[in-house]
Parts: C-alpha cells; structure tokens; sequence
C-alpha cells in the first residue's frame, strides 16, 4: 500500500493524468500514453521504496523500469535481471524529468520552451508565476520557423520580455534535444540543431550554470528550492489542497522534520517526508479538502 503512495504521490505532483488528455497526432496512441505513465510510476515505487533511495535520487538515476514497447520507443537494449533499463547509452537520458511522459506533459506539440520552463518553474520548484500580460503571446520576436532556443534568445534580448522569460526560459534549455513526445532529436522539426545547455536561474544571486542533462540534474539536486518543493507537494498531497501563505509554519515544519531524519535535505527519503508530515503537529489541526 505504501508503494502505492508513492506513485500515486508522483502522478499527482507531475500531473501525468494530463497524460489522457494530450494530443501529439496518431503515433501517440492511448497505450504509449498508459506505458509513459507507468513508467514514472514504477520508476518512483523501485527507487523511492523497493530501493529506499533518496527522493534526489530521481534527477539523476540511469535506470528505469518500462514496458517491452515503451523501452523500443526509446531504443532501449535488454533489461538486467530487476527488469530495470540502462537510460546511460542515451546521451542526455538520466532521471525522471527525461522520461518520455514527463517531457509529454510539461510542453506542446512544439516542444515549447516557455511551457517546459514554466512546467519546471511550478512543478519542481514550486514558484508561482502569473499570466502574461494581454497581447504577449501575440509578439513574435524571431521567425516562427527557429528553434525555441533562437526564438528564447530573442525574448531575453528584448524588454520587457526578458524580466520574465529570462526565469523560467532557461529552466528548459536541457530539454530541446527532446522532441514533444520525449524522443531523442539531433534537429527539431524545423531541421534546426538543437541545445542542452544553459543557466539554472537565482533571482538576485549568481546564476548556475550547465552544459547538458546530466550537469544540469546535479544542479537541481543542489538547489534548495527543489528540496524545498518536496515538503510542500507531500503537504498539498497529504491535505488534498494547495497550500497557501497560511501554511508557512507547517511547512518549515515538515522540512525540518524531513532533513532531520537523516541529517541534510539531501539524503531525504520518501520515508521521511511521510513520516515528517504524518508527525507534524501542525498537520493534525490544519484544514483538508
């Protein structure tokens, strides 16, 4: 039952109901749809609680668990004797923000890097943004016809797009070597080259920067934000409701509670961040849904 959890905790956190829902044209059948989900699923439960790895774990981890015909999609060899996929002979394949559903759900059928950056921005740092402003998304700045990364370049060259595109643009930047259904592309569909490299973004400190999946994965997984995140996702799971700026002091609880349990945020298990909330005391009095 706890496995379960643990799925169903990563299907709701990455949305990869809105799997169901996506239209990438007739290759993206209803079956490849279930298989890309599963496999984050299966891929949290065998790490997460079969092998009690650290919840960071999944950013960087070269394995994966998937169905015969989700692992000839990717082009995947033999599975070892765990049933478990080496992802390592992909270049840029490595943790679960590179599973196939993921990189699905998180875009459009453009592979939009303002949407993959904005995906990134809620999801896995748990920072709100607003809506553009009226008549942004009608501004066109490069040929429609570039990469995403020319067409994010020109927005981070021009006020007064650049003050928000140049947050959540470059948290996208690894993925443009993936097309909108998560394969491998050396060029997108407009035969442009695409790139992996790029910034991760700290408003009012120095920026950090990446040359590819793998260097960027090991920067998220050093960014406090993200760990930050896990507490707040777990808390919004366990209360079925969002969490607002009335829960502050739970949730530092909860953080606190979760580090504690093995000495750094860092080495966190899902273990932990259950037992940090189940233990709480904020969370026998604060309101569900």
């Amino acid at each position: 039952r706890a496995r379960g959890v643990a799925q169903r905790y990563f299907r709701e956190w990455l949305s990869l109901d809105d799997l169901d829902d996506a239209n990438r044209g007739a290759t993206f059948t209803p079956q490849l749809s279930t298989d890309m989900k599963q496999e984050t699923m299966d891929d949290a439960a065998d790490q997460l609680w079969d092998q009690a790895q650290p919840m960071l774990s999944m950013f960087t981890t070269k394995t994966t668990k998937v169905t015969p015909a989700l692992a000839q999609y990717y082009g995947y060899g033999a599975p070892d004797a765990m049933g478990r996929y080496a992802t390592d002979g992909q270049p840029g394949r490595e943790g679960f923000l590179t599973h196939a559903g993921v990189l699905t759900v998180n875009g459009d059928a453009n592979a939009s890097i303002v949407l993959r950056g904005l995906y990134m921005l809620r999801t896995v740092r748990c920072q709100d943004w607003p809506a553009p402003p009226p008549g942004a998304t009608s501004v066109v700045l490069a040929p429609l016809t570039a990469s995403q990364r020319v067409q994010s370049d020109a927005r981070l060259m021009n006020n007064p797009c650049m003050s928000c595109h140049g947050i959540f643009d470059p948290l996208a930047y690894a993925f443009e070597p993936f097309d909108s259904m998560g394969a491998l592309q050396m060029k997108d569909i407009n035969g442009n080259a695409v790139r992996q490299d790029g910034w991760l973004t700290n408003p009012g400190m120095m920026n950090v920067n990446y040359t590819d999946v793998p260097s960027y994965m090991t920067a998220l997984t050093a960014d406090t934000r993200v760990t930050d995140c896990f507490a707040t996702k777990a808390a919004q799971f366990a209360l079925g409701r969002g969490m607002d700026t009335g829960d502050a002091c739970m949730l530092e609880d909860i953080r606190a509670r979760a580090s504690a349990a093995k000495g750094q945020a860092q080495t966190q298990t899902f273990a932990d961040l259950v037992s940090a909330v189940a233990t709480s005391p904020y969370f026998a009095y604060t309101a569900v849904n």
